[in-house]
């Protein structure tokens, strides 16, 4: 999912409070426009603004979980390159 830019779909221990916080101010917000929008078309400058909050949150939580995603690859490959220092430790200790 990291490789090919899923960031949406990481599963929820990935996910940092505030990643939680802003999923639900989002929550929130879609179902304050869904309200207003039953009333006034989407030109209402009050249901203008609250598009505008969920752009705004939408794209911070995209960013958010990318840079969880890049935490997860640093951590994968940090693990990967220690793995490999036992590995090579361990096949010179054998061949000492």
């Amino acid at each position: 999912m990291v490789e090919s830019g899923d960031y949406e779909h990481l599963p929820g221990e990935f996910e940092s409070k505030v990643i939680q916080d802003l999923t639900e101010r989002l929550a929130e917000l879609k179902r304050e426009h869904a309200k207003l929008s039953t009333t006034f078309n989407a030109d209402y400058p009050r249901v203008k603004e609250i598009q505008s909050q969920i752009d705004e949150i939408a794209a911070a939580i995209q960013e958010q979980r990318k840079d969880a995603a890049s935490q997860i690859n640093s951590d994968y490959f940090a693990a990967v390159g220690r793995e490999n220092l036992v590995r090579d430790a361990l096949h010179q200790d054998k061949n000492s």
